[in-house]
């Protein structure tokens, strides 16, 4: 973007109102992201930023109203990127959302899955959880959540008899379930699983990814603690590509090139911030920003990749093949 672009850009978001929108209720994990970030972002811009609550859905039902939202640069939206993804990949019913069309900011965060079982379950290893003949239950709120998503995704990749038990509210409930043993087994984020495995109701197990969690930096990797086929591998990667899409801030489609440049470069700013990023930590979210062409890349790599076969298969194993009939 040259400099000139970059004058035009900032002179027009210099005092007007930019939307930050959540697709989720007040008091949650991207609620508590956007609104400790907009003053930031209001800074970088030179505008006042509000957060807007639009729950439902899962997030989709305000990512399809930013679809068709003013392409003014003025809307912008902090997603369940992975969430997101997942839900187009497998034609989610009431999904009208195109992710490649959207104009992509930048990436907050990203945190690897981690398996843990619950203390009251039988199940102390990987190996014991595939020598059952026993129905293992995993907690999860929908079918294309990341709780569930991933469940079936590790379910497939490690050859277990599962099942997954849908309608909690998130990972907290979810949490709960498997803390008084109602569930066998959770697919967290690392943050969850370390805050989850303080009282010892439930056992991380293994990072669901090549790369070791920095929270749980003893935890080893699926790779290390099972054995895997080329196929079975797949799924591990597969997911691992998914989850590093992450939260991410985007805006509507056709936004001019000079606000996008301006818009990212803002988001940039925040979230290389070295203040910023030490604060957010402080406060247990923690920022691993990436620039929004590396995301796109993940999401048109994680959309654009999968022949007619697999594409099925993957539909098969995130709505069918674990859940009660």
């Amino acid at each position: 973007m040259s400099d000139a672009a970059a004058e035009t850009a900032a002179e027009f978001y210099k005092g007007k109102v930019v939307k930050l929108v959540v697709g989720y209720g007040a008091g949650g994990g991207y609620d508590t992201y956007a609104r400790l970030l907009a003053p930031h972002l209001e800074a970088q811009l030179g505008a006042t930023v509000i957060v807007e609550n639009r729950p439902g859905g899962g997030g989709n039902l305000a990512l399809n109203r930013l679809m068709t939202a003013k392409a003014d640069g003025l809307t912008l939206m902090l997603i369940n990127g992975r969430a997101s993804t997942v839900s187009q990949l497998v034609g989610t019913e009431g999904v009208r959302f195109d992710l490649t069309r959207l104009t992509v900011l930048g990436r907050v965060t990203s945190e690897p899955r981690v398996i843990v079982f619950s203390a009251a379950s039988p199940y102390r290893s990987l190996a014991d959880a595939q020598a059952t003949a026993e129905v293992i239950k995993w907690g999860a709120a929908g079918r294309t959540d990341s709780l569930a998503s991933v469940a079936a995704m590790a379910s497939t990749a490690l050859d277990l008899n599962s099942e997954i038990i849908m309608g909690y509210k998130g990972s907290k409930e979810a949490g709960l379930a498997a803390i008084r043993g109602e569930v066998d087994a959770l697919v967290l984020s690392e943050s969850s699983a370390a805050k989850y495995a303080k009282g010892g109701m439930v056992i991380p197990i293994a990072v669901f990814g090549r790369e070791r969690s920095e929270i749980l930096p003893d935890l080893p990797t699926v790779f290390e603690v099972a054995s895997f086929g080329d196929n079975a591998a797949w799924w591990v990667d597969y997911t691992e590509q998914l989850t590093k899409i992450g939260r991410i801030f985007v805006s509507t489609p056709d936004v001019p090139e000079d606000r996008t440049g301006f818009l990212r470069q803002a988001v940039q700013a925040v979230l290389e911030d070295p203040q910023i990023v030490s604060d957010m930590a402080a406060q247990r979210r923690p920022i691993r920003a990436e620039t929004a062409e590396v995301v796109e890349q993940y999401i048109s790599g994680s959309l654009a990749a999968l022949d007619e076969v697999t594409l099925a298969r993957v539909r098969s194993v995130v709505l069918e093949e674990y859940f009660p009939d």
